[in-house]
């Protein structure tokens, strides 16, 4: 299993890399030994769009929009979860949800206040709805996994993060190996 972050030439990736003063703006999961292994024109990648909420698609479709920004690969520690059960947890957890519009906003609102120097009044994203998924909230289907790993990681970490926080809380993790994509 690889997460993948990157950007693309829609108007909103610019957006949120210019409020966040970041690299990347889109977060997503790669399965990629789930149907055929090394060969990168079986793998499946699992993502929350904007127009589609979470869906799947195939890699050369999804390379299409995106271009890899940073890329990293899980080692689980104990062998706690192969890549099936990584896909049945996202599956089960994860799709069908609708995009959290509410969340987009929530960080547009943030981002334009750090760009003006303001504090922003709320301390966690309020406007987000549970049910709706913003990108880098689909971590979220493998938590459990994570924890069995000795992650920290919560939904309350997830909400609060643009997609570039989420890379950098991981990739200090043992679990985690940078890969070039």
């Amino acid at each position: 299993m690889i997460f993948v972050w990157t950007t693309s030439s829609n108007p909103g990736s610019a957006l949120i890399r210019w409020g966040r003063g970041t690299d990347c703006s889109h977060f997503a999961v790669v399965f990629n030994k789930l149907v055929c292994g090394v060969d990168q024109g079986c793998w499946l990648v699992g993502e929350s769009r904007f127009s589609e909420g979470v869906d799947l698609d195939w890699w050369h479709q999804f390379k299409q929009r995106n271009r890899v920004v940073h890329a990293l690969e899980y080692l689980p520690i104990e062998k706690s979860m192969d890549e099936r059960e990584a896909y049945c947890a996202f599956g089960k957890k994860m799709m069908g949800r609708q995009y959290d519009k509410k969340a987009v906003l929530w960080l547009a609102f943030d981002s334009l206040l750090r760009k003006l120097r303001i504090r922003n009044p709320y301390s966690e994203n309020k406007w987000g709805d549970n049910q709706d998924v913003y990108c880098q909230e689909v971590i979220e289907a493998f938590r459990d996994t994570f924890r069995r790993d000795g992650l920290k990681l919560t939904y309350s970490d997830v909400e609060m993060l643009d997609p570039h926080m989420a890379y950098e809380m991981l990739v200090k993790e043992p679990q985690w190996r940078k890969i070039d994509l």
